[in-house]
């Protein structure tokens, strides 16, 4: 009995590397991919029109497979239930056994990987892609609103601009350029009676040059008004990515403390777990569309 197998993921989360290894591994297995197609087709151009006829190319090859006896990979996205239901049908009729391997990489990953490859679908539509087939349900921000609210607000890329200094010379922060922009909405924000606390994923050891660097750039307020700058930190030797940093400062120092009315941050893979994972409101400063 051949077997047809289904790969399942976002762009780039690694589908087309294990349909070549099984391709390899078995000496009978038909790889089949729409983009392949759309290259041999059509230079690699969408068009509805065209779309219907690679569609029928694809069932058209994989029929004949299965027809001669070999087992068949399809690794295209293959998220719309639509493709599934049309993989059933074909099995069924040939009497091939079915299998789906879903392959989970995160799409901080399917999206770095994709900007390094040569024909890059772009980060918005591996996210549109995520967000019509894979996001969870809506995660919604639960909180004792009686609690004190406050803004909670990056540094380095959001208040602050580093300039030739590398995010990890925590020697040369007091150098950093003021994102004046940034440093004027924080600003109006103390003005106007809000509470803003700043979670940074610089490493404690700078902790000093920082707090002088917020009261010398971002706001008097906190001179005049002799209020002390209200800042957490990344510990000092941690080394592990933003994203991960910070959640757990969130869950370890503002969770349960505060009432979050608003985050602002610059680094997207950073963005996506506050809104995502935390179901937090996000001012996002820079390119949303640029990894680092």
């Amino acid at each position: 009995m051949p077997k047809l197998t289904i790969l399942q993921g976002l762009p780039a989360s690694g589908k087309s590397t294990l349909a070549r290894e099984i391709v390899a591994k078995t000496g009978n297995t038909k790889r089949v991919n729409k983009d392949d197609i759309r290259a041999l087709l059509d230079n690699s151009k969408w068009s509805k029109n065209n779309e219907k006829f690679v569609l029928k190319t694809r069932d058209f090859l994989i029929e004949e497979a299965l027809l001669d006896g070999f087992n068949v990979v399809s690794d295209d996205t293959n998220l719309h239930p639509k493709h599934i239901e049309t993989m059933k049908i074909i099995a069924k009729k040939y009497n091939a056994a079915l299998e789906t391997k879903f392959i989970n990489t995160p799409i901080d990953e399917c999206i770095k990987r994709d900007l390094v490859r040569p024909n890059s679908v772009g980060e918005a539509v591996i996210q549109s892609m995520y967000d019509q087939f894979l996001r969870p349900a809506p995660i919604v921000y639960t909180e004792d609103d009686k609690l004190p609210h406050i803004f909670l607000c990056d540094i380095d890329g959001t208040v602050a601009l580093l300039g030739d200094r590398s995010v990890y010379d925590g020697a040369l922060v007091g150098l950093d350029t003021p994102h004046k922009p940034v440093c004027q909405i924080v600003d109006s924000m103390l003005r106007a009676g809000h509470r803003v606390v700043f979670l940074s994923g610089r490493d404690e050891i700078c902790r000093r040059q920082t707090e002088l660097w917020i009261r010398a750039n971002v706001s008097q307020w906190f001179d005049t008004h002799g209020l002390g700058v209200e800042l957490y930190m990344r510990p000092q030797g941690d080394q592990r990515k933003d994203s991960i940093v910070k959640k757990e400062l969130f869950e370890s120092k503002i969770r349960g403390q505060y009432y979050v009315d608003m985050v602002l941050d610059d680094r997207p893979s950073v963005c996506r777990m506050w809104r995502n994972e935390l179901g937090l409101n996000v001012i996002q400063i820079g390119d949303p569309y640029k990894e680092f």
